[in-house]
């Protein structure tokens, strides 16, 4: 098993951006990003046979995939995510070894804590669903919680634990899925954006890249953050709003937590460097632009029930957007 060089998280984007001087002919499927959705695509797909392209406008995992939380949880889901989720344990426990490198993958379980017996009391609908799929769910004491994560927890009155839950490092996982896909026979194309579908009699018959054209049947948008704006250059409307969260990092420290904490005023991850990833809990910025009118109607529902944990504000976002809508407008790339 190899461990990625350079093991930090500014190694995902600091790197030479390598771009492709050509690009294959034809695939039986191309995919638009190269985050942690479209890496592991990739890497399943190959591992099946297929012909896989994927598409990157820069680095792999250059941002959000290599910067997130890395929270690989299923205490707290919607009932509906509950069987996915165990699905995805199955996959990540086995993931290493699958691919012959480290992803950072540790089970330090997962704490919801409470500050008051009234928000503790919210934890009793959860264990009704950890009870259903037979989740080793359980509430923990102010003093249990003392003995997991510290004396400074004894400000919390219990929290909800769930042992298996996990944590992986997402700037380590995504490279390394990419190159596992890449030894499966997948073209991994970085520096390497998509500006256009093909279609042939109604039907998508391949993509226009920087690099020139792939043929495929099928295309795969995995664009995070950027799905709306492509969607919208094709003319598809497809409802997105982004939200920004500031999330610090710190050194390596005797701090005794080993997993995940959360509640609504911090969150905190440890990671396998001895430091912790650490915010807010809950609290949101949303810069206000073009889309933000597009789509707002849409969001209503959402933004009753998050609206206390949203910080609005208008500026750069508004004016690159419409700068952007003028160049879709225009196809001025």
């Amino acid at each position: 098993m190899t461990d990625m060089p350079n093991n930090t998280v500014r190694s995902t984007w600091s790197q030479p951006m390598g771009r492709p001087e050509s690009v294959p002919d034809e695939a039986d499927v191309v995919i638009i990003g190269g985050g942690i959705v479209g890496v592991t695509t990739a890497w399943f797909l190959a591992r099946r046979g297929m012909r896989v392209a994927l598409c990157e406008k820069g680095h792999i995992a250059g941002e959000q995939s290599g910067r997130n939380w890395g929270w690989v949880r299923v205490q707290g889901r919607d009932p509906r995510e509950v069987p996915m989720m165990l699905e995805s344990f199955k996959v990540w426990r086995g993931l290493a070894e699958d691919i012959g490198e480290d992803v950072g993958y540790r089970e330090g379980g997962c704490l919801y804590t409470a500050r008051k017996e009234k928000e503790a009391a919210k934890f009793e609908h959860w264990l009704a669903i950890a009870k259903d799929f037979d989740l080793p769910t359980r509430l923990m004491s102010t003093k249990e919680l003392a003995d997991h994560a510290g004396e400074d927890a004894r400000q919390w009155v219990s929290a909800l634990f769930t042992h298996t839950d996990a944590r992986a490092e997402p700037h380590l996982a995504a490279p390394a899925i990419a190159r596992a896909a890449r030894r499966e026979g997948a073209d991994i194309l970085t520096g390497c954006a998509v500006r256009g579908l093909q279609r042939e009699a109604g039907r998508v018959s391949g993509v226009v890249t920087e690099a020139g054209e792939i043929r495929a049947p099928v295309v795969l948008c995995a664009a995070g953050a950027w799905t709306s704006l492509f969607c919208r250059s094709l003319g598809i409307p497809l409802p997105q709003l982004k939200v920004r969260g500031t999330v610090a990092r710190t050194a390596a420290t005797d701090f005794a937590l080993n997993g995940n904490l959360f509640d609504d005023k911090i969150g905190i991850r440890r990671r396998n460097d001895g430091g912790y990833t650490v915010a807010h809990g809950s609290i949101l910025d949303h810069g206000i632009t073009p889309t933000t009118f597009r789509y707002s109607l849409k969001f209503l529902p959402a933004l009753r029930y998050e609206f206390k944990v949203l910080r609005l504000r208008f500026g750069k976002d508004f004016f690159d957007e419409l700068l952007g809508d003028f160049r879709i407008r225009f196809n001025l790339f």
